[in-house]
């Protein structure tokens, strides 16, 4: 269908699920111009609908200071990951006038 080089600069992020299909649609233009992206919800769960922020600060409620500060150092990586991912996600969603 595609080669590879097509899809390796894509990249999704979950809580943006509906803008991450448009980009997924607006990648693939350029070599399968019939390509549409569509959500179809199944076994979806509610939960999933607060903003990871509001799940980070949860989770932080129910470790405690000194287990989610340990859980913090060991994820940092995974953590620096995600924000820049969500920047240059917000970046390219925003040059090509996906809202």
């Amino acid at each position: 269908l595609c080669s590879f080089s097509v899809l390796s600069p894509f990249f999704g992020i979950v809580e943006e699920f509906e803008k991450s299909l448009r980009l997924l649609e607006l990648t693939l233009r350029p070599v399968w111009l019939s390509f549409r992206a569509e959500n179809v919800f199944e076994n979806v769960s509610s939960n999933r609908i607060r903003a990871f922020e509001e799940r980070l600060d949860a989770t932080k409620q129910e470790l405690g200071s000194d287990l989610h500060r340990a859980l913090v150092r060991a994820k940092e990586l995974d953590i620096r990951l995600n924000h820049s991912a969500r920047k240059v996600f917000k970046k390219r969603t925003a040059k090509l006038g996906i809202c």
